[in-house]
């Protein structure tokens, strides 16, 4: 099997991130109708100097999927590209320590 060029693979992945949802309707969508509690929703990026993101990255907390609690993040790859900082990492290992706490199901 022949290795894609980097061209090809660099296309493939604009026409999956164009076709695809952002990371906060994506989970609204997994989740029942109003169930979803977001942590640190506050948070931004250690790079926002200008203002220009209102997130940091992370879209992680705990909602519902048929009445039955999960903890759920996901990425949005329209802050930096989706890329990890050292405050969504606080929030993925809060929300990973609550799922392990209370046997939750974990979604990522």
């Amino acid at each position: 099997m022949e290795d894609k060029s980097r061209e090809e693979i660099i296309e493939a992945r604009k026409l999956a991130q164009a076709s695809s949802i952002d990371a906060r309707n994506a989970i609204y969508s997994i989740c029942d109708t109003g169930s979803f509690d977001e942590y640190g929703a506050l948070a931004t990026t250690d790079s926002d100097s200008d203002g220009s993101y209102y997130s940091d990255g992370l879209i992680c907390g705990i909602g519902n999927v048929n009445n039955e609690s999960i903890a759920i993040a996901a990425y949005d790859r329209a802050i930096h590209n989706g890329t990890q900082t050292d405050r969504n990492m606080r929030k993925l290992a809060k929300v990973i320590y609550l799922a392990q706490k209370n046997r939750w199901p974990l979604v990522i």
